[in-house]
């Protein structure tokens, strides 16, 4: 088995927790819950963003596109939001560590592969909720490229993982990356 597969094995119970937790997959969402989970996502992910240096990045992580605030402020906007009402918004303290790039694999993990659920939900949140692409551009982040953007993740770890050292710091940054995500989240 290799370290990326072990590594995934071991986070399963905080994948599925988060996964619970959230919700969003179940018939009994509605706008507010949908805008609370992205105004919360925001907070999360915007202030972990601030502290990551994309220089120093695997090549395949360098790209902005790999950046999601823009598309969280792009939906807040198409929800009802305004720049003053975005920058507002409580953003998380609690962050995992994503200054050295072990560390910041292991949250790169977790918001990228959130990317592959996002998918999914925002086919079934665009009808039910009536929320146009605009309102969706955090969960359908890279459209039809979302499984190659992601096997270039997986290549990333695999390769970052190859380092024995490395190994333990990634997955522990992930599951600290799903702790403090998850209760954000609560």
């Amino acid at each position: 088995m290799t370290a990326l597969a072990v590594m995934r094995a071991s986070l399963r119970p905080q994948h599925d927790s988060i996964e619970r937790a959230l919700d969003l997959m179940s018939g009994g969402v509605d706008l507010p819950r949908y805008v609370r989970f992205i105004e919360r996502s925001y907070g999360f992910i915007a202030a972990c963003e601030r502290r990551l240096d994309l220089s120093r990045a695997p090549a395949p992580l360098r790209a902005e596109q790999r950046l999601k605030t823009p598309l969280l402020r792009t939906n807040l906007m198409a929800l009802g939001n305004n720049a003053a009402s975005i920058d507002r918004l409580p953003m998380c303290e609690q962050l995992p560590s994503v200054s050295e790039w072990p560390h910041a694999l292991g949250y790169f993990y977790v918001i990228e592969g959130s990317t592959l659920g996002g998918q999914l939900l925002s086919r079934r949140l665009r009808d039910r909720l009536g929320v146009d692409d605009r309102g969706l551009a955090f969960l359908s982040a890279y459209g039809s490229n979302t499984g190659t953007m992601w096997k270039q993740m997986l290549s990333v770890l695999e390769s970052a993982m190859a380092d024995e050292g490395a190994a333990p710091v990634i997955t522990a940054s992930a599951r600290d990356t799903f702790t403090l995500l998850q209760r954000w989240h609560e």
